[in-house]
């Protein structure tokens, strides 16, 4: 599951910021509400341009191309993901792997908010912490925490968390982000698109959702009074 998302230099996320997207494994389904151009619509298409289906929008305000960035927070139970490792194209690494994710896992839980004092000690930051914190003694043990993304290039990144490049030993950070591909359909379906073609069996995105592990992001806008996304 997505815990949440970075997003730096992205439509209306024109600085670096934390969107808190789930409470906790029980909830599965979230919704995102507020006016106009407040950036709605913005978090599932940068979410869209990680999972490769999208691209960047970039916001006018942004000037260094090296700080921008999305990255988004996954929440994976081991036990599920260990048994998809062992059928999938990641079988002959599969230990590697995962000793990779246990170590930055390990980091994120335990040791990462203490890496940040003073200057780098943001918003969003404490955002992020705060939501690790509660759900830390439920999860801590059972799943893989993990934070990987792309920059306004496409490439792999970990921003803000520059450690856990490090942490993953001989796995890289474009390994990681194909796992995550592979373990993960995301299925974006916005405004504009028909339920009707949407929803035919024959359609690309109703194939994916068959017998896989989907994050599904509808957007909805109900007018004139609210705009909602789903």
């Amino acid at each position: 599951m997505i815990l949440g998302v970075f997003i730096n230099g992205f439509k209306s996320y024109a600085q670096t910021a934390y969107i808190h997207l789930c409470i906790n494994e029980n909830y599965k389904f979230t919704t995102i509400v507020g006016k106009n151009g407040t950036g709605k619509s913005a978090i599932l298409e940068a979410l869209n341009y990680y999972f490769k289906q999208g691209i960047w929008n970039i916001n006018r305000e942004s000037k260094n191309r090296e700080d921008l960035f999305i990255s988004p927070v996954f929440l994976m139970e081991k036990k599920s993901l260990e048994q998809w490792l062992e059928n999938s194209d990641f079988k002959s690494k599969a230990e590697e792997i995962k000793a990779a994710l246990e170590r930055v896992s390990n980091y994120l839980w335990k040791e990462a908010n203490d890496s940040f004092k003073g200057a780098t000690r943001r918003a969003n930051i404490v955002e992020f912490f705060s939501q690790i914190e509660k759900l830390k003694a439920s999860y801590s043990e059972s799943h893989y925490l993990l934070v990987v993304g792309r920059d306004v290039d496409s490439k792999s990144t970990s921003k803000p968390f520059s450690n856990i490049a490090k942490d993953l030993g001989s796995v890289s950070l474009d390994q990681v982000n194909n796992l995550i591909e592979g373990y993960y359909n995301y299925i974006y379906i916005p405004v504009e698109q028909q339920a009707n073609s949407t929803l035919r069996i024959e359609n690309i995105q109703m194939q994916k959702i068959m017998n896989q592990n989907v994050i599904l992001s509808l957007l909805h806008k109900s007018k004139p009074l609210s705009n909602k996304v789903f």
